[in-house]
């Protein structure tokens, strides 16, 4: 839902309905007097007068949190924030509407600027403070508008209510601002923390004198009257054409992608109100498992080694798209955290001519002068990124752990190979393998195929194939935090869809760049959740971590194979995240116990 907050000038607007004055109640005190739920021609939105209606506030003593706190309770999902401007530039005269996209902040430290406190440490980023998508919106559509709009400028906000001296006015020009105000600081700061799209629209209607020929405008109060005309126009276009941002917002950004402080480590006094800033108000399609959870899911305290990680990576996010290249450079820079090598008496890597195409596989073999049985592993990374050498480490545990045979296979990645070209590679080279055991001194009986997150999707769909094919048999199936369904509609996709690595917004980007846009997410072709018959499935392993987004999937996997019959184990890290794999260094006792937990599944020994 649009909000719009205003106050010099824009207190209230008589023309737009009140459907409902909502209550001013928050954790940090009453917001604003003026708070309502109103209708604009047919949209309905919500409206604070940030100075309080009747009551003229100064901007210090203005409760910045409890107005955002109050709009993002109630549905806010995008702020189009409205005021009253000085100008500091000849060009931007009065009567003109500015949209900043950069603010100076010249306020003097007394104003609550953070929703953070004691215990609750979250890294959100303002290099870019405004919603500049929404903003160059209304850019290409100026021309619709009968009064000139500028763009780009910058907002210096300061304490008020005198205005500056000639000699601050040159200083604030020299810093480059072009207007000046005295309320968007906290506000669109806290807007961003609450995850809210923020776009300030000032309304210029006087000059700050930086020298003595400046001009002031005699007709003050008639400009504040156009002014208010010209609020209402862009209050209504931006309702009425940009209502896609009233159904999503920006929550990635905000407070709700910090993991420094997660709701074991809050009061419950911070929980309260930190889940109601936390959670996303867009409009999202109700995301429901298909069947009530049985299994073990809960979660437990994240090691703090690991919750530092996530810290870091939350605190230096990037924003804006994705792009292959980053996706793979951030996948690969995983190998950091992989922890010591595992010596393994060989380990060589060759290449498959499988047809008319090469793929890539490394051998990985704990005893050369024995024929030991062989582990076909696929890695995850979202089938677009990922390789046998960012997941070596791993791969050397695992064969360490079960004194087999690793073949790891170095699968043709999406966008450049989408569906079903990696899939194919997974399957080509476990046919291979099975009847080409003894030429890699290596056995073909009790063959087992592993496979973690959109590596576990390759390797089901690989296990289903080849019972139905007969081209080989697979003995064993583990399948590491799996994507098994690809239209993710689980309740852990939303409860754990950003702040833990693996966010939802790239789970679905990934699925754009692998999967074909007429291919239905539940096809069977795709995922292995919605196979004909699993049934057929032979001895399976499913681990599931606790604050995976794909935990869901897992869980719901595994409770299919065992009401089928199957003779199937599962294992759930409640204290982990997806990719737990690939943190030796910072989990080496969880990943130490998941190469444990596989041994003695293999070993047919009792899992306990």
């Amino acid at each position: 839902m649009w909000a719009i907050t205003g106050s010099s000038g824009f207190e209230s607007f008589d023309e737009f309905e009140i459907l409902e004055t909502l209550p001013r109640e928050t954790p940090f005190g009453l917001c604003s007097n003026g708070l309502y739920r109103i209708k604009v021609g047919e949209k309905e939105a919500l409206f604070l007068c940030r100075t309080g209606q009747g009551e003229n506030r100064l901007p210090t003593k203005i409760n910045y949190k409890a107005n955002i706190y109050a709009l993002k309770k109630y549905g806010a999902t995008a702020l189009l924030a409205l005021s009253s401007v000085r100008s500091l530039n000849e060009t931007l005269k009065p009567g003109d509407m500015v949209i900043p996209y950069q603010f100076i902040d010249r306020t003097k430290g007394i104003r609550q600027f953070t929703f953070c406190d004691d215990g609750l440490l979250a890294y959100v980023s303002l290099t870019h403070p405004i919603s500049e998508e929404i903003a160059n919106k209304i850019k290409e559509k100026q021309k619709d508008f009968d009064f000139a709009m500028h763009f780009s400028q910058a907002y210096v906000c300061i304490d008020g209510p005198q205005f500056p001296t000639m000699l601050d006015a040159r200083c604030y020009q020299s810093m480059g601002a072009g207007i000046i105000g005295m309320t968007a600081f906290p506000e669109f700061a806290l807007a961003r923390e609450a995850g809210m799209h923020y776009v300030p629209c000032n309304f210029i209607v006087d000059y700050v004198p930086w020298r003595l020929d400046i001009e002031n405008n005699d007709c003050i109060l008639q400009t504040r009257s156009e002014n208010y005309d010209k609020a209402k126009k862009i209050i209504s276009w931006v309702i009425h054409n940009l209502h896609s941002y009233a159904k999503k917002d920006c929550n990635d950004m905000g407070i709700a992608s910090s993991i420094s402080s997660l709701n074991d480590r809050l009061t419950p006094t911070q929980a309260s109100w930190f889940n109601v800033l936390a959670k996303s108000n867009s409009e999202l399609k109700a995301l429901k498992p298909q069947e009530k959870l049985k299994l073990y899911h809960d979660t437990k305290p994240i090691p703090m080694k690991l919750q530092n990680l996530l810290s870091f990576v939350n605190k230096y996010k990037k924003e804006g798209s994705e792009t292959i290249d980053s996706v793979r450079k951030t996948a690969s820079s995983l190998i950091l955290y992989s922890g010591v090598k595992q010596q393994i008496a060989s380990v060589r890597d060759f290449t498959l001519k499988l047809g008319k195409r090469e793929v890539a596989v490394r051998l990985y073999h704990p005893d050369p002068a024995k024929h030991l049985p062989v582990i076909i592993y696929t890695h995850g990374g979202g089938f677009v990124s990922g390789s046998v050498d960012a997941f070596d480490a791993p791969c050397r545990s695992l064969s360490h752990a079960t004194n087999r045979v690793v073949v790891a296979v170095d699968y043709h990645l999406a966008p450049e190979h989408p569906y079903p070209q990696g899939l194919n590679d997974v399957y080509d080279v476990a046919n291979w393998v099975y009847h080409h055991a003894e030429d890699i001194k290596a056995s073909n009986e009790d063959l087992t195929m592993v496979g973690d997150s959109s590596g576990g999707n390759y390797t089901a769909l690989s296990v289903y194939k080849a019972h139905q094919t007969g081209d080989f048999k697979v003995s064993n199936q583990v399948l590491i935090y799996p994507t098994t369904d690809l239209s993710h509609q689980t309740a852990s996709m939303r409860q754990f869809a950003q702040g833990y690595l693996l966010e939802a917004k790239r789970v679905f980007w990934y699925n754009a760049q692998y999967k074909p846009e007429d291919m239905d997410g539940k096809s069977p072709e795709i995922s292995p959740l919605y196979l004909q018959d699993l049934s057929v499935m032979p001895r399976t392993m499913v681990i599931t971590a606790g604050y995976d987004p794909l935990r869901d999937e897992g869980l719901l996997f595994a409770q299919k194979l065992l009401k089928l019959g199957v003779d199937t184990h599962h294992y759930h890290f409640d204290n982990m995240i997806h990719g737990f794999i690939n943190f030796a260094k910072l989990v080496p006792e969880e990943t130490q116990f998941l190469y444990q937990r596989i041994e003695r599944f293999l070993d047919h020994r009792d899992l306990g």
